[in-house]
């Protein structure tokens, strides 16, 4: 009978821890039931943290992992991540740019190698959802090579071919600006010192005397004289030991010169006083001879200057005398007039030349065959 009872005992104390009574829920009171919550879908991907890193050289990832929007980690995710420089680094690449496979939602040690410098730099892993890392500092590698910028380039750090834009058409005979920059394998801008030498494929092209880079960096004016449609060729060199790799810039050029319109060459001559008892307007008194000179520019085909009429600064003292049409060939080209001056002053029916510097203008205007 004693078993009995400590059975029925037993009996009752289990049911009621499992059974909350009603008098205790009336009273306000509250029943807990424990276990494993469900795991939702994946809404995002948490990057551990990232130290400072340099450009071109490998370091690792310690962890991405998959989680819900309740941070729990999605375990089903089994595949790879797209990985994407970001943030400060946008315009760089990560290498590889497809992860490992993730064990159970997460990837572990996984090593990368970004080519972009910066601050404020992020890793973006996406699949479907996407997630960032903590924005970490990635300085330039070692200087390298040399970078040069032709008008119409914009650099590029971190890409392939660490520039972007095209070389726009320059005019023959018209000064450009040339950057030149020290960077490393990646294109990445460098800190340096180094003297830097111009040259270029035109052998009349005007060149700037060797100059330093400051900071990395030095622009370069450099005057092409020469038309050419296939493109002359700018190249900066290293003088300094360890070179860095000499890098070419090109272009194409187009010809230059003024083009159709007028144009002034001033010139002036002195004589002393003379008199002559000839119509000064049949047979006008010369008093100097000389050149004046102008540069035409760089043209294609041969052409001519047409110059007008001497534009007189006093009308009173000297006779109009046109100028013949003056025939120039290809290139940079000085155009020469020969010039006679001349001056009258009537005194008594005879002619006298007045003493003193005379300085008149010659206006002229070259053809459209420029």
């Amino acid at each position: 009978m004693k078993k009995k009872i400590l059975a029925l005992v037993f009996f009752v104390a289990l049911l009621a821890a499992m059974v909350v009574p009603s008098a205790v829920l009336a009273a306000g009171g509250s029943s807990t039931v424990s276990g494993a919550m469900p795991v939702g879908a994946l809404t995002q991907f948490v990057v551990a943290t990232i130290g400072t890193q340099t450009a071109g050289t490998a370091f690792t990832i310690t962890t991405i992992t998959a989680e819900d929007a309740a941070g729990n980690t999605v375990t089903t995710l089994t595949g790879t991540v797209a990985l994407t420089e970001t943030g400060g680094g946008a315009g760089g690449t990560v290498s590889p740019a497809t992860s490992g496979s993730f064990v159970l939602g997460v990837l572990t040690n996984q090593s990368v190698t970004l080519t972009k410098a910066g601050s404020g730099v992020t890793i973006t892993a996406t699949n479907g959802s996407t997630g960032s890392s903590a924005a970490f500092l990635v300085n330039p590698g070692t200087a390298a090579k040399l970078q040069v910028l032709m008008p119409g380039e914009t650099a590029a750090a971190g890409s392939t071919t660490g520039k972007t834009g095209s070389p726009s058409t320059q005019t023959a005979g018209v000064a450009v600006t040339v950057t030149v920059n020290a960077v490393d394998a990646n294109w990445n801008l460098v800190s340096s010192t180094h003297t830097i030498a111009i040259t270029a494929t035109d052998a009349s092209a005007v060149l700037p005397a060797n100059a330093a880079l400051v900071a990395g960096t030095k622009t370069f004016s450099v005057t092409l004289t020469t038309a050419s449609s296939t493109g002359w060729t700018v190249t900066a060199k290293d003088t300094n030991a360890p070179l860095l790799t000499a890098n070419t810039g090109a272009g194409s050029v187009t010809a230059g010169g003024l083009g159709a319109g007028s144009y002034s060459v001033t010139v002036s001559g002195s004589s002393t006083n003379l008199t002559h008892g000839v119509n000064v307007l049949a047979n006008p008194l010369l008093i100097a001879t000389g050149n004046a000179s102008a540069q035409i520019g760089n043209i294609t085909t041969a052409g001519s200057v047409t110059s007008g009429a001497y534009s007189l600064a006093d009308a009173a003292k000297f006779v109009p005398v046109t100028i013949a049409a003056q025939t120039i060939g290809t290139g940079i080209k000085t155009a020469s007039f020969a010039l006679n001056l001349y001056a009258y002053q009537e005194i008594n029916a005879l002619e006298a030349h007045r003493a003193g510097t005379y300085t008149l203008t010659i206006t002229y205007t070259a053809t459209a065959s420029f």
